[in-house]
């Protein structure tokens, strides 16, 4: 009986042992946790102060405002928005010094680098290159003076997230902040956007839903677009495949148009364009029809593997303003004049242009009409990934994008909506985007529809019962004091209109500048292989919009 009792109380003392050193544990564990969760604490006060600092918001709102900052994908190393890829269908890519194209991952912190002038790419499924534009402010400093002929400084600050802030305060104001434009109609009286003053959210990353899309805006705010590589080009060389696949959508040009593909009729589906080099420029096709496609490239069962999250549409001024201003900053060419394309091939099944080519040096401007079959397996001078070819990019080297200074003229979303019957005949898509009503030649000052997120519609200043085209075009030109961001009135002399000999090099660099209107009233931009020292990026002129083999196209991603 006693060794029992002694066994129950030795039980017993093991058992309260084991409780003690059981609750030692679980305090110790409750201390530890209580000190890390002190220290996390701790760190998410600095990381917060500095979040607030960045946003210039009180420390109490930041749970919100680190939330978006994650979600932007704001990439704090190298200081500026990462490619939006998830749920794009697109794939990011690295390309080497020789054109060779190698998937690689959101993660690969070699992907890109801004401030190295290493632009972000992405691939799609059907081999088409795509570049990452980030949401950026900028500001505009000329030299000398007040004189917008002459080629100035265009300062850019990238932008966190889909705010309007960046990290380093403006040493003149001490603001963070860029400002934006507020005004509603760009026709009515008012004080215009000064990009001289402070630094201005680029209107195409805005929405501006709440000013009729006046600039070129978005329905809503983004943290930046995907632009394609090259201009629009035909699928496969000289001998076309059977590749190149339908699209869902007919031709609606009623003219006798033959294109790389063959003849063209109503009943004619459109194919799929690529936005890969070497290819002959996607020609032959007028604006109605181009901007229907490229609103289509994302349908079900597309070539590019886009997905219905994508939206695809034609470049607008202000995306091409867009690409411009990044390009003259220290983050592409800087202030450097991009090469021009200047090559074009023998005609053969009406091939002129030919994508991703630049001239042998800066100064040659002259034309060179090489055979087709070189140009399209690249083996021709110049090629895209040759030291002439890089020249030819926004950047200077084989991150940029391409063919915005020569190849063939490309046609925006942007027009002046004077009822020319060139609108309703060969600009059908854009007036229905714009809910225009016009339908008669030559309505005066109609301007019935509305820009959209798909189109951007110019002042109108015309006077039909005086009209012509030199002066219709230096007319509107002058109405237009408000559109900003579009490499245009910013970056435009005071006469971009056709004087008597038909030519004017007001723009930037001396480049082409003739304005949107009369019996021409959709833009064009960057030149043509042909137009020697006029080409650039600072370049626009205006077109019938009817197919011809000078004008091609661009189309841009929103993710």
């Amino acid at each position: 009986m006693q060794n029992k009792k002694k066994l129950v109380k030795q039980e017993k003392g093991a058992i309260s042992t084991l409780v003690l050193f059981t609750v030692l544990v679980f305090l110790a564990i409750l201390m530890g946790s209580y000190l890390i969760t002190t220290t996390l604490l701790k760190s998410q006060l600095k990381s917060n102060m500095r979040i607030a600092q960045i946003y210039g918001e009180d420390v109490d709102n930041v749970d919100e405002i680190y939330n978006e900052k994650i979600n932007a994908s704001w990439n704090e190393i190298k200081k500026v928005n990462a490619p939006k890829i998830k749920g794009t269908g697109l794939t990011p890519v690295k390309i080497d010094a020789n054109g060779n194209i190698t998937v690689t991952t959101e993660e690969d912190t070699t992907w890109y680098n801004y401030e190295n002038q290493q632009w972000a790419n992405a691939k799609s499924a059907d081999g088409s290159l795509w570049v990452w534009i980030p949401r950026y402010a900028y500001k505009i400093t000329y030299e000398p003076s007040n004189d917008h002929s002459q080629a100035g400084t265009i300062d850019v600050k990238f932008l966190i997230g889909t705010t309007d802030n960046y990290e380093e305060a403006n040493t003149e104001t001490g603001s963070k902040a860029a400002k934006r434009a507020t005004e509603k109609n760009v026709g009515e009286a008012g004080t215009p956007v000064d990009t001289t003053t402070d630094y201005y959210v680029h209107p195409a990353f805005t929405n501006e839903s709440s000013i009729q899309f006046a600039n070129g805006g978005w329905d809503k705010e983004l943290t930046g677009i995907w632009v394609a590589k090259f201009e629009a080009g035909y699928v496969g060389n000289y001998n076309v495949p059977t590749s190149a696949k339908d699209s869902n959508v007919s031709y609606t040009s009623t003219d006798d148009v033959t294109n790389y593909y063959g003849k063209v009729t109503t009943s004619t589906k459109m194919k799929y364009p690529t936005f890969q080099a070497n290819k002959a420029s996607y020609n032959n096709i007028n604006v109605s029809d181009a901007f229907t496609l490229c609103r289509h490239l994302t349908d079900e069962g597309n070539q590019y593997g886009l997905t219905s999250t994508v939206d695809s549409h034609l470049m607008k001024n202000s995306e091409w303003g867009a690409v411009t201003y990044l390009a003259w900053s220290k983050y592409g060419q800087n202030k450097k004049q991009i090469r021009i394309n200047n090559v074009s091939a023998n005609g053969t099944n009406t091939v002129y242009a030919v994508t991703g080519y630049g001239a042998a040096t800066d100064d040659e401007g002259e034309n060179k009409n090489l055979n087709l079959s070189d140009l399209l397996n690249g083996s021709a001078q110049g090629n895209w990934h040759s030291d002439a070819g890089k020249k030819a990019s926004t950047t200077g080297n084989i991150t940029g994008i391409y063919d915005m200074s020569g190849g063939s003229w490309e046609r925006t979303a942007s027009f002046v909506d004077n009822g020319n019957t060139n609108l309703v005949n060969n600009a059908k898509s854009l007036l229905e985007e714009a809910k225009t009503t016009i339908t008669s030649e030559n309505k005066a000052n109609a301007n019935t529809g509305h820009s959209t997120k798909y189109v951007t519609i110019y002042p109108n200043d015309e006077n039909t019962s005086t009209n012509n085209s030199n002066t219709a075009s230096q007319s509107n030109f002058a109405k237009n004091t408000k559109i900003f961001g579009d490499a245009i009135r910013e970056t435009t002399g005071s006469k971009a209109g056709s004087n008597s000999s038909g030519w004017n090099t007001n723009a930037w660099n001396s480049d082409y500048s003739r304005f949107a209107g009369y019996t021409t009233p959709v833009f064009l931009r960057g030149g043509i292989y042909d137009f020697n020292s006029k080409v650039g990026n600072f370049a626009f002129h205006c077109t019938t919009s009817k197919a011809n083999t000078g004008d091609g196209f661009r189309a841009v991603l929103i993710p």
